[in-house]
């Protein structure tokens, strides 16, 4: 997609991640208080796609200090923008992070009945691995993936 930008998000991009963040979902949402902690935080990481100045799409990624997994917490794209390629770009720059942080294991929760992000993670190399039950706000299961890779990285030229 044309003019559409990916970028690690700063401060100035917090009411554009709490206007995704509604958008996208209707529970368990994270709040302002949330993301503005995160945007401070070595252990966190928040990639955004962007197109004529709006945020479309964003992932959150946490680290721990010492391990080599990371968490995708989030990864959210504008309803308006799904099925353009958003969500795989903002994927192969989660691995990106990942490696820079000699990351070897990225892992995830997704509701058990989001078949579209099922099969989007199952198409980009992540596996299940187990089941969370009533993770959600609402009582809903989660599926917990994960994908495991080489940590070495090479910086794209």
């Amino acid at each position: 997609m044309k003019a559409v930008h990916f970028r690690l998000a700063k401060p100035h991009d917090l009411d554009g991640l709490v206007d995704l963040e509604n958008e996208c979902f209707t529970s368990d949402k994270m709040q302002r208080r949330h993301y503005r902690e995160l945007l401070k935080k070595n252990s966190a990481q928040i990639i955004i796609a962007e197109h004529l100045n709006k945020i479309i799409g964003c992932a959150v990624i946490l680290f721990r200090k010492n391990s080599s997994r990371a968490r995708i917490y989030s990864l959210a794209v504008h309803s308006s923008y799904r099925g353009s390629g958003i969500a795989k770009k903002i994927s192969s720059l989660i691995e990106e992070e990942t490696k820079k942080r000699h990351c070897s294991e990225i892992v995830l929760e997704v509701r058990t009945n989001n078949t579209a992000a099922i099969r989007f993670y199952q198409k980009n190399g992540y596996e299940i691995f187990d089941t969370q039950t009533k993770f959600y706000e609402d009582g809903t299961d989660a599926l917990r993936m994960r994908k495991k890779y080489d940590a070495q990285y090479h910086p794209t030229q």
